[in-house]
């Protein structure tokens, strides 16, 4: 109750102050201010804000599903199904972990990481050029086919659970969450490792 009206407040405030905060701090507040989420690429965020994030994709030689692609989204909106339950099953786990005493939070910001990072992303959005971009970044700054392969097993939707865990988790959820759980690990079979 104390935390929505401090929630609302600051996510009323005007991007003229809230963006250079967060910009300076390396932090969003977005959606939550009690869960402060990680600016990975401060240009990336900035443009964001500014509604130029496919311009300074290209400029920047980041992952994208292509510029021409990206102009679809501005006149029609559409999200991916499978991406969205990946995502609420994703936040479902954390929050059962917090419950039973094991989550944990974060995770630190690093050059090999990053490349691993827009590596993943580049071979999910099939950006040839990004991806040969990153894969030479990754393997240069000491990266590994085995560091790749321990990264795509993370991204499980059931990842940092035990066997008796993932038990118990599965008979924690709602049959619409089941559901969900369902077309997520459909999504990360199909679209995340391309099976």
């Amino acid at each position: 109750m104390v935390q929505s009206p401090v929630n609302f407040i600051v996510q009323g405030l005007t991007p003229q102050v809230k963006v250079p905060a967060e910009l300076a701090t390396g932090r969003t507040l977005f959606p939550d201010v009690f869960k402060p989420g990680t600016i990975r690429d401060r240009g990336l965020y900035l443009s964001r804000s500014l509604g130029l994030e496919n311009e300074y994709k290209v400029l920047a030689g980041l992952p994208s599903r292509g510029y021409e692609e990206s102009l679809k989204t501005f006149f029609l909106y559409s999200s991916d199904p499978g991406q969205g339950s990946y995502s609420d099953i994703q936040e479902v786990k954390r929050r059962w972990l917090k419950e039973q005493g094991k989550g944990a939070e974060g995770f630190w910001l690093t050059p090999k990481g990053n490349a691993l990072y827009n590596l993943k992303l580049a071979i999910r959005y099939e950006d040839l050029e990004a991806t040969n971009k990153y894969m030479y970044e990754y393997y240069s700054l000491g990266g590994t086919a085995k560091g790749i392969e321990e990264s795509l097993d993370r991204m499980h939707p059931l990842s940092g659970l035990s066997k008796q865990d993932k038990r118990l988790f599965e008979q924690s959820l709602s049959m619409d969450q089941v559901k969900r759980l369902g077309k997520a690990l459909e999504f990360y079979h199909k679209v995340l490792l391309r099976k």
